[in-house]
């Protein structure tokens, strides 16, 4: 399984220097892990449920159990031109680093979507798709939290979000998707960033799929019972998603960040603690107040000493503007992106 990762368009004629992300695994399961998912699924289940589909919830917790394997090396297919690489093994996934030619790239100044093949050196028979997307130095990048953003998860309660993770199906916040659709149209790229743990990646690559969400880089959480990573499902996630999302930030120095999150868990705290890293850099913080007290809290405290005109909190996605130019703070953009709108 590949995952969607970032590389950096160059403006000058030297190679590009690409990550690739994935995991090698097997999640056949034993006697015991299939058992251990029956006895996990009857904790979950109310005694009144009667619409809980079996297949999918089998698919959800599978890859919990699954085994990870090393791989030694890989073999991908990047734009007809085949590249062998080894590749480092950490927390059971792989990442590999390899350059391509900056002439594989129409218009250094416009972002784009490169999409490859790979397998294991040693299987040729099993293979993956994946995607690389490549962000010009300049333009202005979507930060967006998922689950109680973009996805209906009740976060508050802890049954209630294993229950909506588990076992039913996703469900979008009314026009999220339209929004982010109509800011996608006027240039702007998307990065999925949430502490979901990578087993969840093909559900929630479903469900943005199904509900015509903008593609974008996705960056989850490293979580396997095997090892000690179990532990980050303790750990607060303050740490954990604002490491992942300074990366980003610094991955590109002269991009424009707004960011998108909500009053669920620390969002709030995060972004402020990066817009006083960042100021130059973060355009503008958005937060879905979950509560009227998440509202009267975030302006009272949390962004008491950030400025007014940064941030902004709404309950309802029709509140948001869908001219990304009101948050982004940047020249309107003249062009459609990979040619998506009319």
């Amino acid at each position: 399984m590949f995952f969607p990762s970032l590389g950096s368009m160059r403006s000058d004629a030297l190679p590009i220097s690409l990550a690739l992300h994935g995991w090698y695994f097997n999640h056949k399961l034993n006697y015991l892990e299939r058992f251990l998912l029956r006895s996990f699924k009857k904790l979950l289940t109310c005694p009144q449920a009667v619409d809980i589909d079996d297949s999918l919830y089998r698919e959800r917790v599978a890859l919990f159990l699954a085994k990870s394997t090393p791989c030694m090396s890989l073999e991908v297919n990047i734009q007809e031109t085949r590249h062998r690489l080894s590749s480092a093994i950490q927390c059971g996934h792989f990442v590999s680093q390899l350059q391509i030619s900056s002439q594989h790239v129409l218009d250094p100044n416009q972002d784009c979507i490169i999409t490859y093949s790979g397998s294991p050196g040693h299987k040729q028979t099993i293979s993956a798709e994946g995607s690389i997307h490549l962000l010009s130095e300049r333009g202005i990048s979507i930060l967006s939290d998922i689950d109680d953003t973009i996805k209906v998860s009740h976060v508050s309660s802890k049954k209630d979000l294993l229950r909506n993770t588990f076992l039913y199906s996703y469900k979008p916040f009314e026009n999220i998707a339209s929004l982010y659709r109509d800011w996608q149209c006027q240039g702007a790229s998307f990065h999925y960033v949430s502490t979901s743990p990578w087993q969840l990646y093909r559900p929630l690559l479903q469900f943005m799929r199904e509900y015509n969400f903008p593609e974008g880089s996705i960056h989850l959480n490293s979580i396997f019972l095997k090892d000690g990573s179990w532990l980050n499902l303790f750990k607060d996630p303050l740490h954990i998603k604002q490491y992942t999302l300074e990366n980003i930030i610094k991955k590109f120095p002269q991009r424009r960040f707004v960011l998108i999150g909500d009053s669920g868990e620390r969002d709030p705290a995060i972004y402020a603690n990066l817009y006083r890293m960042y100021p130059d850099q973060i355009a503008h913080i958005l937060i879905r107040a979950l509560h009227e007290s998440d509202r009267q809290h975030i302006e009272r405290f949390t962004f008491a000493s950030i400025p007014p005109s940064v941030w902004s909190t709404f309950f309802h996605t029709d509140e948001l503007d869908h001219n990304v130019d009101r948050y982004s703070r940047c020249e309107p953009f003249t062009y459609c992106k990979r040619g998506l709108c009319a």
